[in-house]
């Protein structure tokens, strides 16, 4: 039998948890909001998930607005989720990745978390030119929102 969408929320979000592996607000943010457009948890598995995440923000500390709008996502047994998974979006518009890989501790990086098109716009138009200074876009959960075209 294949694995839920729930199911799957549960064990990404454990094993991260449970091996120490980095995590980032964001990807759970995403994650959570994947297993609730698949509809309500079933109490138990939100139940599990929960106490992973409980650990997690120990460590982490992130805001109550956000804590809470992913328990709502979590326990409500609302049928249309478009309404909680927006107060989620909302309580995650932009947040600062706490994953510090060893290649921007040089301090010559800056990370900009945006999704204001103008703050990158300019970069991307002088991208064409040679640049000692190299860009990276996090792009994860964008293929949720592309358009189908035939």
């Amino acid at each position: 039998m294949p694995e839920t969408p729930h199911q799957y929320v549960r064990k990404n979000i454990g094993k991260f948890v449970e091996q120490e592996k980095d995590l980032d607000l964001t990807t759970v943010s995403d994650m959570v909001k994947y297993g609730s457009s698949k509809g309500p948890n079933p109490q138990h598995l939100a139940c599990q998930i929960w106490r992973y995440l409980i650990t997690f923000f120990s460590l982490v500390r992130p805001s109550e607005n956000l804590v809470a709008a992913i328990g709502i996502n979590f326990f409500s047994m609302e049928r249309d989720r478009g309404e909680i998974i927006a107060q989620l979006a909302a309580a995650t518009p932009i947040l600062r990745p706490v994953i510090n890989y060893y290649e921007f501790l040089t301090k010559n990086i800056k990370i900009i978390p945006t999704d204001d098109i103008g703050t990158w716009l300019g970069p991307l138009v002088d991208f064409s030119k040679p640049s000692e200074y190299p860009f990276y876009f996090d792009t994860e959960g964008l293929y949720l929102e592309r358009k189908k075209t035939v």
